[in-house]
């Protein structure tokens, strides 16, 4: 993952944290390290939820685009994740500030 890459899906995880905090009835965690399938835990009244952020810079032709699979660039391998692995999606673009939410079932 280049640094480029690792700095956008950085700011991505700010904004969303940022975001989640401004609600009273959520708390948020970020595991130790990075090597999780969850980028953070949100507990919303009691309910724990494991959360993968995606971030994307740009919209084209009137859509964001997000990856949501896990993609090992040392082994070249790319698995979809399940709900094994987490319980929703936040996404956020760059381009127009946009946050939101996909459950992994969707």
């Amino acid at each position: 993952m280049s640094s480029r890459t690792k700095r956008i899906g950085s700011i991505g995880e700010q904004a969303i944290i940022t975001e989640l905090l401004q609600y009273p009835d959520i708390i948020v965690s970020k595991p130790v390290t990075d090597n999780e399938p969850y980028d953070i835990i949100m507990d919303y009244k009691g309910v724990l939820y494991r959360i993968q952020i995606k971030t994307t810079e740009f919209i084209k032709n009137n859509v964001m685009r997000f990856c949501t699979s896990i993609t090992n660039p040392f082994k070249r391998t790319n698995k979809k994740y399940t709900n094994q692995d987490i319980d929703m999606f936040m996404l956020y673009c760059l381009e127009n500030k946009y946050c939101g939410l996909l459950l992994i079932s969707e």
